[in-house]
């Protein structure tokens, strides 16, 4: 069975819409993050050698990300970004989906990001 989303970034493979790179390690400079796990120290380097913003929710690797001079955004950021283009109507119901599959928000950020949206 596949995570939710899966079948979405499969389609976006298939259809172009998301672009898979290969491994840049030995291009890039030793992310000194150990609490990190290969996927995001990985995701962290590719963006530096991209020179693009990356999209990292967990506190560390954030953290680390920011260490490296990345601008970062996290998945709240992408629906209020979402929302302020007019592409969804509102995030709350995104966020309950999200909590319902598992995925951790706590309710202070929740509350803070649907009065930014504001939907509170």
């Amino acid at each position: 069975m596949m995570r939710p989303g899966a079948q979405a970034i499969h389609a976006g493979v298939d259809d172009g819409l998301i672009n898979v790179r290969p491994d840049v390690a030995g291009r890039t400079p030793v992310i000194e993050a150990p609490q990190l796990d290969a996927g995001e120290r990985a995701a962290i380097a590719l963006a530096f050698v991209l020179d693009c913003p990356i999209l990292m929710d967990e506190r560390l690797g954030r953290e680390a990300a920011r260490r490296q001079g990345l601008a970062v955004i996290g998945s709240i950021g992408v629906l209020l970004e979402a929302k302020r283009r007019g592409a969804i109507p509102a995030i709350g119901l995104h966020l309950e989906a999200w909590r319902e599959w598992g995925y951790f928000i706590s309710e202070s950020l929740r509350k803070a990001a649907l009065e930014k949206a504001g939907e509170n």
